[in-house]
């Protein structure tokens, strides 16, 4: 069987929407004025810090808040508050996601004011996979008492043909007996994508992976976590380094 899909693969993508340049050293600042004596604008006036290196403060970071393991980890949500921009993903990835709320803010798009895809399937004008997700072919999964199964080209064409005429049938509601569109999503597939932004400190994009980028998560939820990580991985390279190589328990309460 193969291994995890891509985010292309599973028609979705993430990105950064706001990248930043020192996200480890202003972590470090937070840190350090736990235990400093002097103003910390004083300290860096004087050139305290002058000659250090994003990767030196995240070192600093690593060293000092995190392989200590003393349970300090405030200064993790101080400096930067990343905001991602997910396009495609499944509506019970945004549901498992919104879960969490601490450190963490979403705007998720509409099913009332986003109707016109779902009818443009209905009429053939937009390929189904693009409006609603279908289990990838060719992987294999598990059910919950533990039986494996994989998805075969004939119950993905069956799934398709039903999702297509249940669009037809939201089209008839929507315009033929004039129901709203919040009550006419009732009747639609589960599986329909939905984009969504989010933002969340660097504390709660560990614990994020900490839980969802696990075995018995759901598969695309993972895909997604391992894709945030790979980009966290660029913009704290030493606090992600120290992430993916240690046991992922510390942050997860």
């Amino acid at each position: 069987m193969k291994e995890l899909p891509s985010m292309n693969e599973l028609g979705m993508s993430c990105t950064l929407l706001n990248p930043c340049p020192n996200p480890q050293e202003l972590i470090y600042y937070a840190m350090h004025r736990c235990y400093s004596e002097d103003p910390l604008i004083e300290q860096i006036a004087r050139g305290d810090f002058k000659g250090w290196t994003e990767a030196r403060f995240g070192e600093a970071v690593v060293k000092h808040l995190l392989s200590g393991n003393r349970g300090h980890f405030g200064p993790l949500e101080e400096g930067h508050q990343f905001m991602f921009a997910v396009d495609g993903a499944v509506h019970n990835l945004v549901m498992q996601l919104r879960t969490h709320r601490i450190g963490i803010s979403f705007d998720v798009q509409s099913q009332r004011y986003t109707s016109q895809n779902v009818i443009d399937v209905a009429l053939g004008k937009k390929p189904v996979e693009e409006v609603f997700y279908f289990r990838p072919i060719g992987y294999e999964y598990t059910n919950r008492q533990g039986k494996k199964y994989t998805v075969s080209k004939e119950i993905d064409n069956a799934l398709k043909g039903k999702c297509i005429a249940d669009c037809d049938f939201y089209r008839t509601l929507i315009e033929y007996e004039g129901w709203s569109e919040e009550h006419a999503r009732d009747y639609l597939p589960q599986g329909i994508r939905q984009h969504f932004t989010f933002s969340a400190n660097i504390r709660t994009l560990l614990h994020l992976d900490n839980v969802r980028n696990k075995l018995d998560v759901q598969m695309e939820l993972r895909v997604l976590m391992r894709h945030i990580n790979n980009i966290m991985s660029e913009q704290c390279p030493e606090i992600y380094a120290w992430q993916n190589t240690k046991s992922k328990r510390m942050l997860s309460a």
